[in-house]
């Protein structure tokens, strides 16, 4: 069980916390299922608890309630989420006052949380404030020009005359060829038959 948590937490850091798997995907009997997920997270606090060297500690019922609290309360949060949590807070002096229990480990989990919620929502505000990059202008020379080109607007000295004379001899040559088809239809139709007779 030490070396399942010690590969679980090594290398951790808020960022890898955030995209490793949720508990409630661990919960999964694919992955490390229920019952081992919760011995997991039992054991992780009674580690949590011993390195603490507190003399009022959380006996085995505790534990278990705090541990099945944490499932239910933070299942779509990580465990590296949870480890990094008791880790920073044992780190960054937060005092225990010698004893450790259900609430103050919840406690210690919702400051963490709420502080990367926090520090999620100034990355994705910063995101959105930065500029668009310019794709066109990461493109050679001459493709951005052609590009240019195919979307531009219409010129500025845009002669409305001009433009209905072309539209009508547009519509014009369409109607044309559009009566020649029917002219050549109609008379192939009278040899279509005639051949169909024969």
């Amino acid at each position: 069980m030490k070396l399942l948590l010690v590969d679980i937490q090594s290398g951790l850091t808020p960022v890898v916390a955030h995209h490793a798997p949720k508990l409630f995907q661990l919960r999964q009997a694919n992955r490390l299922g229920e019952k081992l997920l919760l011995m997991l997270i039992v054991f992780l606090l009674k580690t949590f608890q011993d390195s603490l060297k507190v003399k009022d500690g959380m006996e085995a019922p505790d534990l278990i309630e705090t541990a099945e609290m944490i499932l239910q309360k933070y299942s779509h949060d990580s465990l590296k989420d949870v480890m990094l949590a008791l880790k920073e807070a044992k780190w960054s002096g937060h005092n225990f006052y010698n004893a450790l229990s259900g609430p103050k480990v919840m406690e210690v989990l919702e400051k963490y949380f709420d502080t990367k919620a926090q520090r999620l929502e100034a990355e994705h505000r910063q995101q959105k404030a930065q500029p668009t990059p310019d794709l066109l202008g990461s493109l050679p020379a001459e493709v951005s020009a052609k590009l240019l080109g195919a979307v531009a607007p219409p010129a500025p000295n845009f002669d409305e005359e001009e433009y209905q004379r072309q539209r009508a001899a547009y519509y014009a040559q369409r109607i044309t060829e559009e009566s020649l088809g029917t002219e050549i239809a109609a008379h192939s139709a009278p040899e279509a038959l005639q051949q169909d007779a024969a």
